[in-house]
């Protein structure tokens, strides 16, 4: 974790532990690591920055903070997973506006047609979302209510496996996700307030 700026590299301390892992007997690294950095849009008034990974105790996070001379400080856990995401890549965040932004939590896992594995279709786990949260990782209150709950969640949509890219088209308010299938039949997806995308069931 360093500064760059004028040919001149600092080293930043103070920064969240980010982590890799590895699957049992894939000589690889198949999960985990920083996945996005993204700054507030004010940030030239608040100065913070926000960085989605995976943790050491297997959670994914949000976390932001700010830099001073070369520290990080305040530095603030404002979303983690209910649960261990070891499966789950492509954690990118993207801004609504100045007060909300979008999140991805995949779930890449080894589903297939004869042993589905549900995770993203279940409304208790956060992976296979995309979640919906404010500047401080509060539930917004317009976030949708799903059948058999009382209140939003983090969630905005589910059923999906592997979004890695995000875009929020501010002129058309319309939110694009581009996901990864399985075996080639990636999707380029419009996504919509409650919807359920299919994973695994449909891709």
């Amino acid at each position: 974790r360093f500064h760059f700026k004028d040919g001149n590299q600092t080293e930043v301390t103070g920064m969240p532990e980010v982590v890799n892992f590895g699957t049992p007997g894939l000589p690889a690294i198949m999960h985990g690591g920083l996945m996005d950095i993204s700054v507030h849009p004010n940030y030239s008034t608040n100065a913070w920055i926000y960085i989605s990974y995976l943790d050491s105790d297997g959670l994914a996070k949000v976390s932001r903070f700010k830099i001073k001379n070369h520290i990080a400080t305040q530095v603030e856990s404002i979303f983690k997973t209910s649960s261990q995401n070891y499966s789950g890549n492509g954690m990118r965040i993207v801004w609504e506006n100045d007060t909300h932004f979008f999140l991805n939590i995949g779930n890449s896992n080894f589903s297939t047609s004869t042993n589905p594995v549900l995770n993203a279709q279940d409304l208790n786990d956060d992976a296979g979302k995309i979640h919906r949260l404010l500047e401080d990782g509060k539930i917004p209150v317009d976030n949708p209510i799903f059948d058999n709950y009382t209140s939003p969640s983090t969630i905005w949509s589910y059923g999906h496996r592997d979004v890695q890219g995000l875009y929020f088209e501010e002129s058309t308010n319309t939110l694009f996700g581009l996901e990864h299938g399985p075996k080639g039949g990636d999707e380029l997806n419009i996504i919509k307030k409650g919807k359920n995308y299919g994973w695994p069931l449909f891709t």
